[in-house]
């Protein structure tokens, strides 16, 4: 039964109902990233977002995130209805560090967001950096009050529903320990779904800290990196508690621990034996692709950590980015996560930040290897701090740090 109403569904004019990433006029794609634009005064409303398909043209679209026909509603259109309505033939997973109403224990679970929905046929996963989203989804309530804030990033992949590649998304997200705050996976429905059943269960899995084949879409292929756990001394892992501090004030709710319930998921002994910068994401992202990456993430002037120049490939901190008819913003007020590599073949979507704190904590990515992406993304980027500047602000950093101390 469930394949002649599929194969009715895919004849009919409308497509609402079909599993798949959709562009801005609800058409099914294989894949879209959108770059969502921080609210400015008298400039922006935040819901003003660049759109990235399988054509690889970058423009500027002015739809507001909150419309139920938006790119992003019209994706998640499966999910935004009570479970009670949803078929025994699919099942999907709504993970976040930072749920609705809640926070997941950082100790517990690593620093990532997204969605993946899965039927009979098809797997679609999409990558984000928003915090409380989707909001609620059963009440077309899906986009947060706090959603226009910050700038964004979200990515989605359409896969075929066979078993490497539910079980290739399902290990990535037990090694970068995704909290699963919503979800609904059918006991009877497709064995297959086992890792995601297992994600659900808490399970972890040793981070692989390198690029992994995932997929071809044509001319474009993505990969999936999750990165190791960084310790601050050796044999003592880190929490990385205060790695959200300034993430958490984009919530006008009271953020609680909604992930407390006597689960042992402890964090390994001595998983980066000692070295703090095998947790840092882009330096293991530039090591695998060879080049120097730039990379844009979510921090203030003083916090972050600075670039990362010990070579021989180097990471450095984009200052500011700045979009043909969005107009200039600076990583303060941009909450996505992404780096580009200088030889302009790659680019990686991701769920964790440039901060010390953050490297102990798990994340991982999304990487796509297709050059007119790349130089889009390298067209986004203004300023970089050179190796010069961090030397400055690590000297900086120091100074404060003295200023502070007390009076022998």
């Amino acid at each position: 039964m469930w394949r002649f109403v599929l194969a009715v569904s895919l004849l009919c004019c409308s497509s609402d109902a079909s599993l798949t990433c959709k562009d801005e006029n609800g058409g099914q794609v294989d894949w879209f990233i959108l770059y969502k634009a921080p609210k400015q005064k008298d400039k922006l409303t935040g819901l003003e977002y660049i759109y990235i398909g399988p054509d690889a043209h970058g423009k500027v679209t002015k739809r507001t995130g909150t419309d139920i026909k938006g790119i992003l509603a019209n994706t998640l259109r499966p999910i935004l209805k009570s479970v009670r309505e949803m078929p025994e033939d699919f099942g999907f997973i709504s993970y976040s560090d930072q749920p609705p109403g809640c926070s997941a224990d950082n100790q517990k679970f690593g620093h990532s967001k997204g969605v993946v929905m899965v039927d009979k046929t098809t797997a679609v996963w999409l990558l984000h950096s928003t915090p409380q989203f989707p909001f609620r989804r059963d009440q077309n309530k899906f986009w947060p009050p706090s959603g226009a804030k910050n700038a964004q990033t979200f990515i989605c992949v359409k896969f075929p529903s066979e078993p490497a590649y539910i079980e290739h998304i399902g290990k990535h997200l037990q090694s970068i320990r995704a909290f699963p705050f919503d979800h609904y996976i059918p006991d009877g429905f497709y064995k297959e779904l086992k890792e995601l059943k297992d994600v659900v269960n808490w399970n972890k899995l040793d981070p692989p800290g390198v690029l992994q084949l995932l997929i071809k879409k044509g001319d474009v292929t993505f990969y999936s990196i999750a990165k190791k756990q960084a310790v601050k001394e050796k044999g003592k892992p880190g929490s990385g508690q205060d790695s959200d501090k300034m993430e958490v004030e984009e919530s006008d709710e009271p953020m609680v621990d909604c992930s407390k319930d006597g689960s042992p998921m402890e964090i390994d002994e001595d998983p980066a034996g000692g070295d703090l910068y095998v947790g840092d994401l882009y330096v293991s992202i530039a090591k695998e692709v060879k080049s120097h990456v730039n990379v844009q993430t979510w921090h203030s002037d003083t916090e972050g950590d600075i670039s990362y120049c010990k070579g021989p490939e180097n990471v450095y901190n984009i200052k500011s980015v700045q979009i043909k008819d969005l107009g200039e913003w600076s990583p303060g007020n941009d909450h996505s996560k992404w780096c580009v590599d200088e030889n302009k073949l790659w680019t990686c979507i991701a769920d964790v930040n440039r901060a010390k704190t953050q490297f102990l904590r798990y994340g991982g990515a999304l990487c796509i290897k297709d050059k007119n992406i790349a130089e889009i993304f390298m067209s986004f980027k203004k300023e970089t701090e050179s190796c010069k500047d961090a030397e400055e602000r690590k000297k900086k950093k120091k100074q404060k740090v003295k200023k502070k101390l007390p009076p022998l």
